[in-house]
């Protein structure tokens, strides 16, 4: 099975909602990063990407409050 995307992610835990691919989104599971099974392509990648857009979206939240 892979993954198609991270929906969210815990920053207490580092858990993360994932995405199956070719399943719906009511089908999202939590998933901790070593409980995950063997062959995930690209997990790190995915992850670090998931942290960048989150960062991106805070930063971005920040500037269009300054603007108000």
């Amino acid at each position: 099975m892979q993954f198609n995307l991270f929906v969210s992610g815990s920053t207490k835990d580092r858990r993360y909602l994932v995405k199956w691919r070719d399943l719906p989104y009511s089908e999202c599971t939590w998933e901790f990063p070593d409980d995950l099974p063997e062959g995930l392509e690209d997990w790190n990648k995915h992850v670090d990407a998931y942290w960048t857009r989150r960062y991106i979206n805070h930063l971005l939240l920040d500037i269009s409050g300054d603007c108000q």
